[in-house]
């Protein structure tokens, strides 16, 4: 198993910041409960892969052909309203830690400019998947267990 120190993810998020910082979240597939899949608008070359599972948190940029069906349950549903099709504005380690924080543009229903924050916690045995609204007021959590 892969396991995310604090400079493995530091080295992820420069890439990260490097590939698909400004690009838009054009689709998330929820693979199983734990593992999701993030495909940009303008980088294309590779997808983001995510992993809560509890034992082993990591994230790491795949290159993926394949189309794989989603799983359609409440997680599925927020990260589609929330965060499907929003602008990547940045990226940052939070606190030196392993939290790495997601700053989002989106545009809402009434076409106004929100900025959201998705933020993971890859933290062994407490993984967490965290959307905060623009005042960093928590508007979704969830944290897999088996």
């Amino acid at each position: 198993m892969i396991k995310v120190n604090l400079s493995t993810l530091n080295d992820i998020k420069n890439e990260l910041v490097n590939k698909v910082k400004t690009s838009f979240i054009s689709n998330i597939t929820l693979v199983n409960n734990c593992d999701l899949i993030f495909s940009f608008s303008h980088y294309r070359e590779e997808k983001l892969f995510v992993s809560l599972n509890h034992q082993s948190p990591f994230l790491s940029l795949i290159k993926i052909e394949e189309s794989i069906h989603t799983l359609t349950n409440n997680l599925n549903d927020v990260l589609r309203k929330e965060i499907k099709d929003s602008k990547i504005i940045d990226i940052e380690l939070v606190n030196n830690d392993r939290i790495l924080k997601f700053t989002l543009s989106k545009i809402s229903e009434t076409f106004e400019k929100e900025i959201k924050y998705l933020i993971f916690e890859f933290v062994p045995h407490k993984p967490n998947l965290i959307i905060l609204n623009k005042d960093e007021i928590v508007i979704f959590a969830t944290h897999y267990t088996d």
